[in-house]
Parts: structure tokens; sequence; C-alpha cells
């Protein structure tokens, strides 16, 4: 079954939770909402979700908004937008607890944003150890073969990123937890400025707002173990059940995915995920991609 729709991934908005990360400016946010609606039918999960179960036709031109990660941001600047202009969105949360602390994909851009993308990647690779960095290299070679060109930062540090976040996670995560506390601070405080609670859930849904899954950690999904996997997404089914009705709906973090992980993603009762590949006409709920705001007018 072929079929069409526009679906807009969103992360932060607004003042940056911490100096010098990458943002959505606000007056941007507004441009581009104001820009969807006079173009688009915005619609809400729940209409997704009936034409997922029940093959209900969506309105023509259907696009629907979603955030990723959780942040403090999505309640307090995106949240109160949206529901101003009657916007429906999907936020798609971590599956965590602010006082569980910063997840590594921004503990690397806050790093980033304190250190320089230079004096980051030279810092780390200084603190590990021989056999931490003769790993490193050699993935480093197989990426930089391998990986495309991005819009958003240099081919050395984007695969630096793509490295200590999918091949290396395990071997990285002391080496940055140790980095973080000495160039930003306390984990768990910062965990409490950056991610919503079960408390700001609540009153997200509340208004309206569907909310879906995203991992715990915010992992590469296709380079763990399948048990890890399913821990994932079993968590993500797990925090989003206390205020969503089932079936659920997922973000790939990173956007990456393959078609081993739908048996799983059903197991939990989801019904469609989103990657982050910029298209509209699909044949599987399970691969619903997603234009960055990036590629949105500003």
């Amino acid at each position: 079954m072929n079929f069409n729709l526009t679906a807009i991934s969103y992360h932060f908005v607004g003042e940056p939770i911490y100096p010098g990360l990458h943002t959505l400016p606000f007056s941007d946010f507004k441009s581009q909402l104001r820009y969807l609606q006079e173009k688009y039918h915005l619609i809400f999960w729940d209409d997704l979700k009936d034409f997922v179960i029940f093959k209900r036709p969506l309105p023509p031109d259907s696009c629907i908004l979603t955030f990723d990660d959780g942040t403090k941001d999505h309640l307090d600047i995106v949240l109160p937008e949206l529901h101003f202009r009657k916007i429906p969105a999907i936020f798609f949360v971590l599956s965590r607890q602010p006082e569980e602390g910063v997840a590594m994909v921004h503990k690397v851009q806050m790093l980033t944003a304190q250190l320089g993308e230079v004096k980051f990647q030279s810092t780390f690779l200084e603190m590990c150890d021989e056999a931490t960095k003769e790993l490193y290299f050699k993935k480093e070679k197989e990426c930089l073969a391998e990986y495309p060109k991005s819009r958003y930062d240099s081919l050395k540090f984007r695969t630096f990123k793509r490295v200590i976040g999918k091949f290396m996670f395990d071997e990285a995560k002391p080496f940055l937890d140790i980095l973080f506390q000495e160039q930003i601070g306390q984990e768990k405080e910062w965990g409490e400025k950056l991610y919503l609670s079960d408390k700001d859930l609540e009153k997200i849904k509340k208004s309206g707002i569907a909310i879906g899954g995203h991992g715990a950690e915010h992992r590469w999904m296709t380079s763990i173990a399948m048990g890890t996997v399913e821990e994932e997404i079993k968590k993500s089914a797990e925090r989003i059940s206390r205020f969503e009705e089932k079936p659920f709906v997922f973000s790939y973090p990173y956007g990456d995915y393959d078609e081993s992980l739908f048996q799983i993603l059903e197991k939990y009762n989801f019904k469609a995920a989103f990657t982050i590949q910029e298209k509209t006409n699909y044949d599987n709920f399970f691969a619903l991609g997603r234009f960055d705001t990036n590629s949105l007018p500003k």
C-alpha cells in the first residue's frame, strides 16, 4: 500500500539550554509554523494511527510535526507556540528520568559547544589508552571511506561523532563522563535542566500533544546487539505507556534502522516509526521519512 505523508523533524528550539548548542531560533520556528499551516493540513498522531490501523484516509497534503529527545525547550518554548496556533505534534522522548544524567548524544553536543570541534576531539584522544585509540583510528578510516558530506559540520568531526557514538559507545562513554564532569559539571544537575520529567509529560499530554518513543540511551540501533535493541524499545514502551494508550509511535535515534527492528517494535505495541530520510511516499509504516527543519524556509 503506497501513501503520501510529509513529516518535519525538530530538535532544540529557541535560546540554547547550554551556551553554544545549535538551536533553531524562535523567530525562524514561528516563520516555519506559519509556512506549514499555509501549505499543509497539519494532522494529529490519532489521524495517522487511524490510517495505520483502520485505513481511514488521511486528508490531502497531510503533514505531521515531530520533536525529538524530550528536552525542556519543548515544554517551555515549543508547546506554548503550538497551543497558540492550535497545531498538533508528536514529542519523541528518551526513556530516562532527568536525574539519571545526560545522554551521550547531548554530552557530545555540549562538549563540542564548550571546547570546539578540534580541541574536543584531540582532548578525547589524549585521554584514551592505546587499545581505545587503535580501535578509534581503525573505525575512523572505515567511516571516512564511506561517509557522505554533511551540511552541518566537517566530515572529519562528523566521523569522530559517528565513531564514538555508533562503534565505540561502551569504550568512549567512561572518557566522555570524565570530560563532561571536568568541563561542564554534574550530570544529574544538567539532566534535570535538559530533560522532561514525567510531571512535564503529563502537562504536555493534557495539552493534546502525543508522546512517542525514542529509545533510552539514544543508541545507533543497527550497531548494537539485538538484546540491547529490544531493551531500548521495551523501555520506550514502558515510559510512554504512562501517558499514551497503545499502539505507540517511535522515532529511530539518528534515523538508524533496518528491517530487523520492525518485529521488535510490533512486539511492544509500536505501529509506526520515523526515520530521517527526506521523502514523502511510502509503503511501510515502520520507515516513515522526515524533513529536517533546516530543509524548510526560515
